[in-house]
């Protein structure tokens, strides 16, 4: 029984460290009301802290749902809403203000994969649209405000999804960064297959069609070749059309149109 005793400690000892090594921080900053939106990827509990005041002012927790937990945040600058990405697959927005059971006003619907939400980035705009994407490259774009007006009119349900996703098919897997320009309609998405892709939101905005894959950027060899490693974070500069790349191999790249 001794044996049986170690070989059960030490499976729960690799179970623990998996989770662990899995273990993140994601963070969102409202300027606002100088609250700063903290979850860890190993829970669903969200914690508001107001760094005037320097405690902590709400906790929420998004999902009771077993083994949910946070996979993806971002904050809307112009209000108190909450964008949350998950293991379900599902977004959701949440409102803070509001009781924690009541708190989630609107989710939207996971892909068919069923995969959870690995990036998710919010614009800054006061009108912003929001981007997600899964790990394997499923990517939809949709606009916050309308996901809120839309969900309002459903009956209260944490599980009525908005259908208001544009869904973009390009990526195959490995995706593992996203970004939105903030005010021109440009969507990035970087991978870890060493190549990065650039789409144009123009005709999502009007409504006259879906988005269009405007150029990809590769690793080439050779002298003159571009070196892009496995791409890990992306930002677009918050006016002008400049794109700055991160990646493994500790180099960051700036791309202009």
């Amino acid at each position: 029984m001794v044996g049986s005793f170690l070989a059960a400690d030490r499976s729960a000892a690799a179970t623990e460290a998996a989770s662990l090594h899995d273990s993140r921080l994601f963070t969102a900053y409202q300027p606002q009301g100088a609250l700063l939106s903290v979850a860890a990827s190993t829970s669903n509990v969200i914690r508001q802290w107001d760094l005037v005041a320097e405690r902590c002012a709400r906790q929420l927790t998004v999902d009771v749902a077993d083994a949910f937990s946070v996979r993806a945040l971002a904050s809307d600058q112009h209000s108190s809403l909450l964008v949350v990405g998950g293991t379900d697959g599902a977004t959701r927005i949440i409102d803070p203000r509001l009781p924690s059971a009541d708190c989630t006003v609107a989710t939207v619907g996971a892909f068919a994969s069923r995969a959870h939400i690995a990036q998710l980035t919010l614009q800054t705009s006061d009108r912003p649209w929001v981007a997600i994407a899964t790990h394997l490259g499923d990517m939809g774009v949709w606009d916050l405000r309308r996901a809120v007006s839309s969900a309002s009119a459903l009956p209260h349900s944490s599980s009525s999804a908005a259908p208001l996703v544009h869904t973009i098919t390009s990526h195959k897997s490995g995706l593992s960064a996203l970004s939105l320009h903030d005010h021109l309609p440009l969507l990035a998405s970087g991978s870890r297959n060493q190549f990065i892709k650039l789409f144009d939101l123009t005709a999502l905005r009007d409504n006259a069609g879906p988005a269009r894959e405007l150029s990809t950027i590769r690793y080439f060899d050779g002298f003159l070749g571009a070196r892009i490693g496995p791409v890990t974070c992306l930002a677009f500069h918050p006016t002008k059309p400049l794109l700055a790349v991160g990646a493994t191999d500790s180099v960051v790249s700036i791309y202009s149109s």
